[in-house]
């Protein structure tokens, strides 16, 4: 019998490498090694099953979806709350909090995350207007939102983003009289603030598949405002159907310059 060091070292090494050592010399289960002070008893463990728990993005579920069209953007999501995908706790719990009239954030993830995140956007958002006496837009919001997230990223905010809105631009013509327009902008993150810009159509959430999917197949260029509706609200009630761990209800913000419709929509109930 070996004891000691040694013996716990040359058993490791017959392990791995059992060519190196005689069968006499290879330790067999269940085995002691004996020192001075104590003895260290070890047995083979009993093979078990690995269970694979689930994402901590998937916890609470939820979806969020934003879209472009003519001179319109639009933003939706689910209405449930769940709890380890198959307990609902609420059926009324929004991801879509507004900003300012043309700025708004969607948030999908580990529910209390994205209250605590977005109670610190709101705080940076009004101590920005406070100090600059204006309204912070989109491209600073944008930015500011993805700074918080990599800041984070060594103890990260399990949340996924998208924001809408508009990029308003002044001008000024020859005969000097000001004018501005208001472009659509869309933007995604993951939980460590990489933005993905785009100008059609952007999805975060557990329904990402399904939505992608959806947003492809009936996605048209430049819809009006009636239009972008009806394609949102197809999208993401046809995604819903496909996912359990969604539904519950949806809610659809269109924005135009000078308005915002909010209406909401019955999906699933199971």
């Amino acid at each position: 019998m070996l004891t000691g060091t040694a013996g716990i070292i040359l058993y490791l090494e017959s392990i791995h490498y059992p060519q190196r050592y005689p069968i006499r010399y290879q330790p067999q289960f269940p085995y002691a090694i004996r020192s001075s002070t104590h003895m260290i008893t070890t047995h083979k463990l009993p093979t078990t099953s690995v269970i694979l728990q689930g994402s901590i993005f998937n916890y609470n579920g939820g979806c969020v979806l934003g879209m472009s069209g003519s001179d319109c953007v639009a933003i939706a999501c689910d209405l449930r709350l769940g709890v380890n995908n198959f307990t609902t706790v609420s059926t009324n719990f929004t991801k879509i909090f507004k900003i300012n009239n043309h700025v708004y954030v969607g948030l999908t993830g580990l529910a209390t995350d994205i209250q605590t995140l977005y109670e610190l956007l709101r705080y940076r958002v009004n101590l920005y207007q406070i100090r600059q006496e204006t309204e912070m837009d989109i491209d600073c919001f944008a930015n500011m939102l993805s700074s918080i997230l990599y800041a984070n990223r060594f103890s990260p905010y399990f949340v996924n983003p998208i924001v809408v809105g508009f990029k308003i631009k002044n001008s000024i013509d020859s005969n000097g009289n000001k004018s501005c327009t208001y472009e659509p902008y869309l933007t995604a993150y993951d939980f460590i603030g990489a933005k993905c810009e785009t100008n059609d159509f952007v999805v975060n959430g557990v329904t990402s598949e399904q939505l992608y999917g959806m947003c492809e197949s009936l996605y048209i260029k430049d819809q009006d405002e009636q239009g972008l509706f009806e394609t949102i609200s197809q999208c993401l009630l046809s995604a819903l159907d496909r996912d359990c761990i969604s539904g519950w209800g949806a809610e659809v913000y269109v924005l135009t310059p000078d308005k915002i419709t909010k209406k909401k929509l019955k999906a699933r109930m199971d």
